[in-house]
């Protein structure tokens, strides 16, 4: 028995045993199931917090909702009030009520949507006045933009006009690609009418023209920014019409408010139009022009009968590179290419262009025939009768025109300074005209005068040799005229063929008669000589050659 109770006892303390390691291996398996509950729980438990303030949220928006609801079926019953009452009110005429009302309003109403709603009565009336066929009264609109101001909603009624009433209409009127057309059309300015009457109405204070039918304008012409088309300088006749037009309508504008001078939007719009780069073209157009007319070796003649393109009330040039300098000196000043702005520089252009025309001559005197120098001496008669008729008073009425406004003080020293320029470039062309004459002159006689290296050569037929007095005279004066004549008939002109052959005829008579005399001074003094010699010898000596030659050669005659 005792045996079994130990083993008993054994087995028992054995179980137990077990059982508590069963129980320690339980328990630490338990603490991790534990953790592992807890970090299950935790997002679970997080979630259910945010759904709790999720729905405290929500139901605190369901409330401001139902607000709301009720708030807006207010206001638009109230709308309704209104827009009934404004209905009846152009018909009615009292526009002050309409004004009355709105300073109620403005003063009673801490809303934002009540405010809406008085703005948008507001535009609708806006929009119907702006729109009214005939123009409404100015009392009409002065009361309706009073009632902006005073509820505070000047800016509203800038954005309507310019977003719900200016902006529709434009692509009605025209298009962009016509740009002339457009600018020019009588829809766009009567546009711009309507907006000056409301600025006269408002006292100036809104400048719907300047703030929103001009840059609205300028929003059609430019859908962005790298819209570059109406300014580009590639052609210039394009860009002149393009510059022409858009400085046409702002002036335009001007005449109905004074203000849109000083616009930093119409400034701004000016600018990018780049006038430097215009000019430029129209200066290497000109030059290039006049060049190849100049580079020719002989001036072109122009054909008979044709009309000089560039006189008026002055008979043809005569010759090409004349008339070419007209037509670019005058073509500074024509509609098509001169621009107000640029007045100075075409001013300056056109004497350029006289004063090029001088140098040209006075290089081109030295190495053309006498009827080319007649012909450009008379192209000069012309051309400075043409600039003083012509040309003088294009420049004046153009610069007077633009600096008009200057007053007249400015406009007569304006004068005195063309005036000036002007006498300056002609006396320089007016002495070219001596200088072609001279040129003429100088060419004949130097034909002519190779007939004079014969006179040196008169002695060696004489020597003393004792002959007979001849009773005939040496054909050196025939020899002098022969190439003269021929000279002469280049010269279409009697009148000038008989002036240049006078003139001739004495400077070669001179040059004749001196070469003459000095070979008759050389022979008497040589024969002079050898009598003094002949007597100191007592011999007598023949010596009278000069007298013989003399007899001969009547320079004398031809001199006179």
């Amino acid at each position: 028995m005792a045996q079994y109770g130990n083993r008993l006892q054994g087995e028992l303390v054995q179980m137990l045993n077990n059982d508590f390691e069963q129980y320690i291996s339980l328990s630490v398996s338990l603490q991790g199931t534990e953790t592992l509950v807890n970090e299950i729980m935790s997002p679970l438990y997080e979630t259910r917090s945010r759904l709790l303030s999720a729905f405290l949220v929500v139901s605190g928006e369901c409330e401001h909702l139902k607000q709301c609801i009720a708030d807006f079926e207010g206001n638009t019953q109230h709308k309704a009030l209104l827009q009934q009452h404004n209905a009846r009110e152009p018909t009615q005429g009292e526009f002050g009520g309409l004004e009355r009302r709105a300073r109620a309003v403005s003063r009673s109403l801490s809303g934002e949507n009540d405010l809406g709603d008085l703005e948008s009565a507001l535009t609708d009336e806006l929009s119907a006045l702006f729109t009214a066929d005939p123009s409404p009264r100015q009392s009409a609109a002065a009361s309706l933009l009073r009632s902006f101001s005073a509820c505070g909603s000047s800016q509203a009624a800038h954005l309507h006009m310019a977003e719900s009433i200016i902006r529709p209409q434009l692509p009605n009127i025209g298009n962009r690609v016509a740009l002339v057309k457009f600018l020019s059309s009588k829809a766009l300015l009567g546009l711009a009418k309507r907006c000056a009457f409301f600025d006269k109405a408002g006292g100036y204070r809104y400048a719907f023209l300047r703030d929103c039918f001009f840059v609205e304008v300028v929003r059609f012409l430019l859908p962005n920014q790298t819209s570059r088309a109406i300014f580009a300088t590639g052609v210039a006749d394009q860009f002149h019409r393009n510059y022409s037009a858009v400085s046409g309508f702002v002036a335009q504008l001007e005449a109905l408010d004074a203000r849109i001078a000083d616009c930093p939007h119409v400034t701004e719009f000016l600018q990018k139009f780049n006038l430097d780069v215009y000019f430029q073209l129209r200066l290497q157009s000109m030059v290039h022009r006049l060049e190849i007319v100049l580079a020719k070796p002989v001036p072109t003649r122009v054909l008979e009968g044709g009309e000089g393109e560039a006189s008026k009330n002055v008979s043809a040039f005569s010759l090409e590179a004349t008339r070419v300098i007209a037509e670019l000196a005058r073509s500074c000043f024509d509609d098509n290419v001169f621009i107000p702005q640029l007045a100075a520089r075409f001013f300056a252009l056109a004497l350029q262009l006289v004063n090029r025309y001088t140098a040209f001559i006075e290089v081109a005197c030295r190495r053309l025939d006498a009827g080319l120098c007649l012909l450009l001496a008379a192209d000069i008669d012309k051309l400075l009768a043409w600039i003083e008729s012509d040309l003088k008073c294009r420049c004046k009425s153009r610069l007077e025109g633009h600096d008009s406004e200057e007053g007249q003080e400015h406009v007569h020293d304006l004068r005195e300074v063309i005036e000036s320029a002007f006498k300056k470039s002609t006396s320089k062309l007016a002495a070219c005209h001596q200088q072609l004459k001279d040129a003429a002159v100088r060419t004949v006689v130097d034909r002519c005068a190779a007939a004079l290296d014969a006179v040196p050569r008169i002695k060696a037929t004489y020597r003393m040799t004792g002959q007979q007095k001849p009773t005939a005279p040496l054909p050196y004066v025939q020899l002098l005229v022969q190439p003269m004549e021929q000279a002469m008939s280049e010269i279409s002109s009697p009148d000038e063929r008989a002036a240049l052959g006078r003139m001739a005829i004495e400077s070669l008579a001179e040059r004749y008669a001196k070469a003459c005399s000095d070979l008759l001074d050389v022979m008497r003094q040589t024969e002079s000589s050898l009598r003094r010699l002949g007597s100191h010898q007592g011999s007598t000596v023949v010596a009278d050659s000069s007298s013989r030659i003399s007899s001969q050669v009547p320079f004398w005659s031809v001199r006179g």
